[in-house]
């Protein structure tokens, strides 16, 4: 036969289980005998902290999104360039920056910051790199360049606050 003090009830906020006898949920740290306008207070920072990591985890998202879609395209155009002009060279280097990108893909759901930062640097110097190159190649696509690197930009702030 259990004693009162050791009766489970459910957190307001979490919806975890404490016992009667705690001052907080151990769980998210719901002030369980504070005042009503105490506990109001508590609830709104936890409801907006919530939706705040779920904007958050949604940027990352796009972010891995973005990398994945980045290795796409450059192996369409390191397939298109190979066709017209056969160099093994060059389509090695597209191969390994399309595993670089896949890879920093993945690595971003363990360091989303890492992994979204570096491929946001790399991406902006690759542009550059083939400006230096050709520097036609800086004005064609800019428009979807300009939205990578704002969207690398956005994921990587959200992935610092993360």
């Amino acid at each position: 036969m259990e004693n009162n003090l050791s009766i489970k009830q459910k957190c307001y906020c979490c919806k975890n289980e404490y016992a009667e006898s705690d001052k907080f949920c151990g769980t998210c740290g719901y002030p369980l005998q504070a005042t009503d306008i105490e506990k109001k207070k508590f609830s709104f920072k936890y409801v907006a902290n919530l939706h705040e990591k779920e904007v958050v985890l949604a940027r990352i998202k796009e972010a891995r999104i973005i990398l994945y879609v980045i290795a796409a395209f450059t192996t369409i155009q390191g397939l298109v360039v190979y066709f017209k002009e056969p160099d093994v060279a060059l389509i090695s280097i597209n191969l390994i920056i399309v595993a670089i990108y896949v890879g920093l893909g993945f690595w971003a759901t363990k360091k989303a910051f890492a992994a979204i930062f570096i491929g946001g640097i790399m991406y902006v110097s690759l542009i550059l790199l083939n400006g230096f190159i050709d520097p036609s190649t800086l004005a064609s696509g800019i428009l979807i360049k300009i939205l990578f690197i704002a969207a690398f930009v956005r994921a990587s702030y959200g992935a610092y606050i993360y």
